[in-house]
């Protein structure tokens, strides 16, 4: 809740210092990326570990206006695939009592995954960025440029889950009922622009991007050795590593 508040707070400064007077359309430039990513899961639970990363893919259209000498407001759309990681639970519990699996033995009753269950999560969802890009003066053909801070909403559109544990293997289950539409994240970057011939502008760039919000239910339930049952609510964040290729006209 806290870091809803943060955030929101500061999405108010942006837009109320940031708007320009009198905008004009034309002086936008427009674009699309590709970018390839690695994406990760992680929690503040020491007994969940991430472990290993999912190739990811983020690609949409991106907007620039600019606002002041060497800084413009950047937005866009996004749609990302593939996103999350694996989780190692050290007990196990009912983790998706929301869900409707193929087998539904793996989300019935208190402890149907065991003690150090594997879960991989794989989610795609649609990303509205907006934020601050910084630029040097060109170099030639190149400008270089940094992207902070950039905050995006995101919407989940699908989550899925494989599961691996003692004696249980689940490939590609809904998790979607125990998983949040909606979410909010940070991104940070760095990177260079190309101008060729014809104007178009080549974009490449590094960006680290890290989860804001709580990203599951916490619904279910973990069962120790003792056999007591306790809610299972650890604050589970993604976090992407990505490589901005794009194209702006």
């Amino acid at each position: 809740m806290k870091s809803t508040a943060v955030f929101l707070t500061t999405l108010s400064l942006l837009l109320y210092y940031a708007t320009p007077a009198k905008a004009q359309i034309e002086d936008i430039q427009f674009g699309f990326h590709l970018s390839p990513a690695f994406s990760w899961m992680q929690t503040n639970d020491p007994d969940i570990k991430g472990r290993g990363s999912n190739m990811a893919l983020s690609l949409g259209l991106m907007g620039e206006y600019p606002w002041q000498d060497n800084v413009s407001l950047i937005g866009g759309i996004n749609v990302n695939l593939n996103q999350g990681g694996r989780l190692v639970f050290k007990e196990g519990g009912n983790f998706f009592p929301r869900s409707s699996f193929n087998n539904p033995k793996l989300n019935t009753g208190e402890k149907p995954l065991p003690d150090g269950v594997e879960v991989k999560y794989s989610f795609s969802a649609i990303e509205i960025p907006f934020g601050l890009k910084m630029k040097t003066q060109p170099m030639r053909d190149l400008t270089y440029f940094a992207e902070l801070p950039v905050f995006s909403i995101g919407m989940v559109t699908s989550a899925k889950a494989d599961i691996a544990g003692s004696g249980i293997s689940a490939d590609d289950e809904d998790i979607g009922a125990d998983f949040r539409n909606l979410y909010l994240s940070w991104r940070v970057g760095i990177g260079a622009e190309y101008q060729t011939a014809s104007n178009a502008i080549l974009v490449g760039g590094i960006h680290f991007q890290r989860g804001i919000s709580d990203m599951t239910r916490d619904k279910g339930v973990t069962v120790d050795n003792s056999g007591e049952s306790s809610r299972e609510k650890s604050r589970a964040s993604y976090g992407n590593l990505i490589v901005r290729l794009g194209l702006m006209f």
